[in-house]
């Protein structure tokens, strides 16, 4: 079973490669879906997904913003008429994944950044692997991120783009497995 996180802020972008890397996994399940942010393109896209893929649950942020709270009602009926079952879940607060992992995101958006800051945690008993914005200094997540390097078993650096760059040291990570999300942003 595939558990697919999309990182994206309203392009298609990484919910295509999530489709693509499941069907080259050969699924035919979803387990779940993490969005961290709600935009009105993902209610077409998680339709595109749901039709292919069984999905059992999707997993939104609580909001207060209008214009999430519109594609989040949108993405409900989509997730009901496919019969997927709807979690909200608050930034900051563990969420019950799957098998005894949790899920915590942290969420900051930054002025004037199409790109949000996030560090997204996924643990299970004593093993951890994170995922970080590559801008995860920013003050508002720099704690959340420096107990990431210092406590993950893997570290994934995210950040996509013309001119990827990780802007924190990795110097932290534990046992000094570090993903990188392009090659550009390894080189």
């Amino acid at each position: 079973r595939a558990y697919v996180c999309d990182l994206s802020s309203g392009t298609g972008t990484a919910m295509q490669a999530a489709m693509h890397a499941a069907q080259n996994l050969h699924a035919t399940e979803v387990g779940a879906i993490l969005l961290t942010d709600c935009r009105t393109q993902h209610a077409s896209m998680l339709t595109n997904l749901f039709t292919d893929y069984k999905t059992d649950r999707v997993y939104l942020p609580r909001t207060n913003d209008a214009e999430m709270l519109d594609a989040q009602a949108r993405i409900l009926e989509v997730a009901r008429l496919h019969d997927v079952e709807v979690v909200f879940y608050e930034y900051g607060d563990a969420v019950a994944w799957c098998d005894g992992t949790s899920v915590t995101v942290h969420r900051a958006d930054l002025a004037r950044s199409t790109q949000p800051v996030l560090v997204i945690t996924l643990q299970k008993g004593d093993a951890q692997i994170c995922m970080l914005g590559a801008t995860a200094e920013h003050t508002a997540l720099a704690a959340q991120a420096a107990h990431a390097l210092a406590t993950a078993d893997a570290v994934v650096c995210m950040e996509r783009g013309p001119k990827p760059r990780v802007s924190f040291s990795l110097e932290g990570v534990r046992n000094g497995e570090v993903i990188f999300a392009s090659r550009a942003l390894a080189s």
